[in-house]
């Protein structure tokens, strides 16, 4: 998920830009939730994020020595 950091999750009502024009915010939602789940999972990396990833590692471990 990306969003910029101005801009909020919000459940039940949206109070910032509206996804399409054709929505207008903040257009609340009046029914009921009876829960709310979101499932993160990972992404496989690419070979050089992968590299990316063992070369901060690898920076980590040497700061701490």
């Amino acid at each position: 998920m990306i969003f910029s950091a101005d801009e909020t999750c919000d459940v039940g009502s949206d109070t910032g830009s509206p996804v399409s024009d054709d929505y207008k915010s903040p257009f609340r939602f009046t029914g009921k939730m009876k829960k709310v789940e979101i499932t993160l999972e990972d992404e496989p990396l690419t070979p050089g994020q992968k590299a990316e990833v063992k070369k901060a590692q690898a920076a980590a471990e040497q700061a701490r020595h």
